[in-house]
């Protein structure tokens, strides 16, 4: 008997489950459920259980049905309405608002669509990441070889979110080395609300060319979350750091700082393009060194559901009485992300 009550309670659950899905109507036919993720720049994103997410032309789309509420704007300076989607006629779609009328309008009018998140701390497990490499050959009066290969990688679940980086330079102009870098971090934030966090973070770098030969980190402190939604999102945090410095001269510095992250994302045409800035500035509790600065801004381009294409530029920049760093990149790439 408790057997068939577990049996029957499952499939009580799977039957809500797919009453709940949200479904396209396709106009050769197809019926497509799953979870509606975002309709912008003429595509509409669906989640489904059996093919990953689906990028869909909203011309071939008939009609939606879903019982979540969604935000949906129809012009990109418009309001923004609060509604619930039921069929329409092919190529419309009924919206239903609190108080208001139902309203039919074509889909193809819809600027923008995104569910409307609730507001909830715990989440179910969130793996996202990418790789990528970017490479420069140039023969000609002198020849110069460079390459880039960076990873970043993101695990979120509940109130802990971890990050991980990791990037290796390296450049040769007519068989002499010019960059051979590595550097590699990891930052943990827990939420003791859905916007306030707090961040331990910790860095190292290893350069065999620079005056700054060694560099590492570690912080701790407070974190605000602006915003975190299917367009992008917006985070800064204000950190007490202890750092350690070696110089190419055997010189070593120990000292403590406050450093300013932040790290901003924007997707547009319906996550086809992404852009990007993340970087941060230290100010040192000392004289010896005046200031830090590390910062990248880059645009990445899907081009289909797991490559991407990428152009990007970084500066860091450290300014100290034992020798500067000030290295400024331009880099194209190709990668994966998941």
């Amino acid at each position: 008997m408790p057997t068939l009550l577990r049996y029957a309670a499952l499939s009580c659950l799977l039957l809500a489950s797919s009453v709940l899905a949200d479904t396209v109507e396709m106009k050769n036919g197809d019926r497509i459920s799953g979870t509606i993720v975002l309709l912008d720049g003429g595509r509409l994103l669906i989640k489904t259980p059996y093919a990953g997410t689906l990028s869909l032309d909203v011309k071939q789309i008939v009609t939606l049905d879903s019982e979540r509420e969604f935000t949906v704007k129809f012009e990109p300076s418009n309001e923004k309405r609060l509604v619930r989607l039921q069929p329409g006629q092919p190529g419309a779609v009924q919206l239903a608002q609190p108080g208001a009328r139902t309203q039919a309008v074509a889909i193809q009018d819809i600027y923008q669509l995104t569910p409307q998140q609730q507001q909830k701390l715990v989440s179910d497990l969130l793996w996202s990441g990418s790789l990528h490499l970017a490479a420069d050959y140039k023969r000609k009066e002198s020849d110069s070889d460079k390459y880039d290969l960076s990873l970043t990688s993101q695990l979120r679940h509940g109130r802990w979110r971890h990050g991980f980086d990791a990037r290796y330079e390296h450049e040769t102009k007519d068989d002499n080395k010019k960059t051979d870098r590595f550097n590699g971090g990891y930052g943990l934030d827990y939420f003791l609300t859905q916007r306030w966090f707090w961040k331990g973070k910790g860095k190292y770098t290893h350069d065999r060319l620079e005056d700054v030969r060694q560099q590492v980190t570690l912080g701790s402190g407070p974190g605000f979350q602006f915003w975190d939604n299917t367009l992008g999102a917006l985070s800064a945090s204000t950190l007490l750091t202890h750092n350690r410095y070696s110089f190419a001269n055997d010189e070593r510095e120990h000292f403590n700082s406050l450093t300013t992250n932040w790290d901003y994302r924007r997707y547009f045409l319906a996550k086809t393009l992404e852009l990007y800035y993340q970087g941060e500035v230290g100010l040192p509790f000392t004289p010896v060194i005046d200031y830090m600065l590390d910062s990248e801004v880059g645009i990445r381009y899907k081009i289909n559901s797991w490559a991407s294409f990428s152009v990007r530029t970084e500066w860091e920049k450290i300014k100290s009485r034992q020798g500067d760093l000030n290295d400024r990149r331009y880099l194209l790439g190709v990668g994966v992300s998941w």
